[in-house]
């Protein structure tokens, strides 16, 4: 016999909506931009200290 489970079977406990877990997609796509912007600073940053330190 196959072994089937029953109808009150646990299942996974859906988190309650007043305090969502995954955070609000509006602040991830600044923090992308964040990080992005910051990248392209430091790395602009980085390649101007390496072409003003050249010998």
């Amino acid at each position: 016999m196959t072994h089937s489970s029953p109808p009150s079977a646990p299942r996974a406990r859906i988190p309650s909506p007043r305090e969502p877990r995954r955070p609000d997609p509006r602040i991830r796509s600044r923090l992308r931009a964040l990080f992005l912007w910051g990248g392209l600073t430091v790395s602009a940053l980085a390649l101007l200290l390496a072409y003003a330190a050249r010998p």
